[in-house]
């Protein structure tokens, strides 16, 4: 009998120990490997025994998977302040005349967007100094026709950008000019397509067009006719006789890319070259223009194309 009520004590004692245990609020280090969040139902911190009866209670039951959750740390802008920067001006060009915006310095910043509104139809001029491997740095200029409005978007290749507007019109042109520069990096994984408007005249002899090859190994160049020619009939065969690489000259044979430009009365026609395939062998690619040969060529022809490259990588 004594046996029988020792035993009976020895098993309620075991009994209101582990209960107790159970009661008891463990401690646990953030950092515990075997922490998992999401079993922590009644979300006080610590995995028990609550949690236990509460998927206990919930056991067998059914429904839809998604959950509601309260985000709190969404991500904020991470460029600084100071990586932004816009500038505005609102001007009015008399007939024959133009205006330029404030050079810009773009050091520190990876693009430059443009938005030109006006009442007329203006020629727009995108400046920016490059270093093209001579001795010296040049001007790298953009060409576009400006009618009511035009938001245009380049990728920084100098240190300084600024516009040129030029009214041919008969009628005062009033402007709105709108520069936005930015830090965001580019990501130049996918293939990029870009375009140069070149002007090559009787005076000029020589012109060129840049690409920017940087994270790139192959580059596409083709050509075809531009804006405006000089009102005339005559053809003109154009050809790329060197490349710029950095600090590297790069001749190559007539054949390489030439176009033939028919004018006539003014209207372009052209013979649509096969494009020049290149490895890119610098960050800056600088395509170098000039006449190979023409027929009935004026001595104050000129005459606008536009230069086309596909960035890709092989």
């Amino acid at each position: 009998m004594k046996f029988r009520r020792d035993l009976i004590i020895v098993a309620l004692a075991t009994f209101c120990l582990t209960s107790t245990l159970f009661m008891v609020v463990t401690s646990r280090s953030a950092d515990s490997p075997n922490w998992d969040p999401w079993a922590d139902i009644k979300e006080d911190g610590t995995v028990d025994i609550y949690d236990a009866i509460t998927l206990s209670n919930a056991f067998g039951s059914s429904g839809e998977t998604p959950k509601n959750v309260s985000v709190t740390n969404w991500p904020s802008n991470t460029y600084p302040k100071d990586s932004i920067f816009t500038w505005y001006s609102s001007q009015y060009i008399p007939p024959t005349a133009s205006w330029g915006s404030d050079h810009f310095s773009t050091v520190g910043f990876t693009q430059v967007t443009v938005r030109i509104v006006t009442n007329a139809t203006i020629s727009a001029y995108y400046y920016q100094n490059l270093y093209v491997g001579l001795s010296a740095t040049t001007m790298e200029y953009d060409y576009r026709i400006v009618t009511l409005e035009l938001t245009k978007t380049f990728n920084v290749k100098g240190t300084e950008f600024y516009v040129w507007l030029w009214n041919s019109g008969s009628e005062t042109a009033q402007i709105s000019c709108y520069i936005y520069m930015n830090s965001i990096p580019r990501i130049d994984t996918k293939p990029s397509f870009d375009e140069q408007s070149v002007n090559l005249n009787a005076s000029q002899g020589v012109s060129q067009s840049y690409f920017d090859c940087e994270g790139f190994s192959r580059l596409s160049v083709t050509v075809a006719p531009g804006y405006q020619a000089r009102n005339g009939t005559y053809d003109v065969t154009l050809y790329v006789y060197a490349i710029g690489w950095g600090g590297a000259w790069e001749y190559l044979p007539t054949s390489a890319l030439n176009v033939t430009f028919t004018v006539t009365n003014g209207v372009v026609d052209y013979d649509h070259p096969r494009p020049l395939v290149l490895e890119t062998k610098a960050r800056g690619c600088t395509l170098f223009w000039s006449v190979l040969n023409s027929h009935n060529l004026p001595p104050d022809w000129w005459l606008t194309f536009t230069v086309y490259g596909y960035l890709r990588n092989e």
